[in-house]
C-alpha cells in the first residue's frame, strides 16, 4: 500500500506537496488501490487511510479533489517578491 506525505487531507480534498505525489496518487486511485495519507496538523502526525472503492466517482464528479502545492524558491522564474502571504488563523 502506498504512503503519501501530504500538506493536508480530509474526506472531500487532498493537498499534495508537488505535482509528481498528484500524478502517483491520480494512478493508485485510477487502479483501485487503497492508500495512506500522512500530514501535521496542531503539532499532531495525522494518517488517514482512503479506501480506493468508489474514489474515481468521486474524483470525476467534484467530491473528491486533488490538489498540489509548491512553495516558490527566490530564484524561480514564477516567484513574486512582492507577494505577501495572509497567515491561517
Amino acid at each position: 500500500m502506498e504512503r503519501f506525505e501530504v500538506i493536508y487531507a480530509n474526506d472531500n480534498k487532498i493537498i499534495l506537496q508537488d505535482d509528481r505525489q498528484l500524478e502517483t496518487l491520480f494512478k493508485e486511485i485510477a487502479n483501485d488501490q487503497n492508500f495512506i495519507v500522512e500530514w501535521f496538523e496542531k503539532n499532531q502526525k495525522r494518517t488517514k487511510l482512503f479506501l480506493a472503492d468508489g474514489l474515481m466517482s468521486r474524483l470525476k464528479d467534484g467530491r473528491l479533489v486533488l490538489e498540489a502545492r509548491k512553495n516558490l524558491e527566490e530564484d524561480d522564474k514564477n516567484y513574486d517578491a512582492d507577494y505577501e502571504e495572509e497567515e491561517e488563523e
